[in-house]
């Protein structure tokens, strides 16, 4: 689905080529289906608009899709800072004597810790609206939850 030619992964993969194609053929063709028709409406929404309007149309379509790219990778780079805190908190905890906790390490990784749960807060978000979408249009399921986790593990940001 990502444009990769399906012998190449069935190489990659050590499976056949056949296989590749009936997993993933008729997924492409569902999408590039429905993709074309979603296309087709939003062409006619545009052209049931005044000639004057249509272009505006094009920039608030553009303007929109540049948010929800920057969204995503503003999303992204707070997951890296959430890990990235959380990782250095870990670090200062494991220097924490459990019988004599020295304060000022353990004020570092309450400090780390909170820094890393809000850094986590965005990612999870948008994690959580992307699920609930894709429940309300039918298609949450466990594969998508599988992908969701592969993408982003909770588990590495929490």
């Amino acid at each position: 689905m990502a444009g990769e030619s399906g012998r190449a992964l069935a190489r990659e993969y050590g499976i056949g080529e056949g296989t590749i194609r009936s997993r993933f053929g008729q997924v492409k063709k569902i999408k590039v289906s429905e993709a074309a028709v979603k296309l087709v409406e939003a062409r006619q929404a545009i052209e049931a608009l005044p000639p004057m309007l249509r272009p505006q149309v094009n920039a608030l379509a553009d303007t929109l899709q540049q948010i929800s790219e920057m969204a995503a990778r503003s999303a992204e780079l707070a997951a890296r800072t959430a890990y990235k805190m959380s990782h250095i908190a870990n670090v200062q905890a494991s220097k924490l004597d459990d019988m004599n906790p020295d304060i000022e390490t353990a004020r570092l990784v309450a400090g780390f810790t909170e820094t890393a749960n809000k850094a986590a807060y965005q990612p999870l978000e948008l994690m959580k609206a992307n699920k609930e979408i894709m429940k309300d249009a039918g298609g949450a399921d466990e594969k998508v939850t599988s992908i969701t986790r592969t993408i982003v593990d909770p588990g590495v940001i929490a």
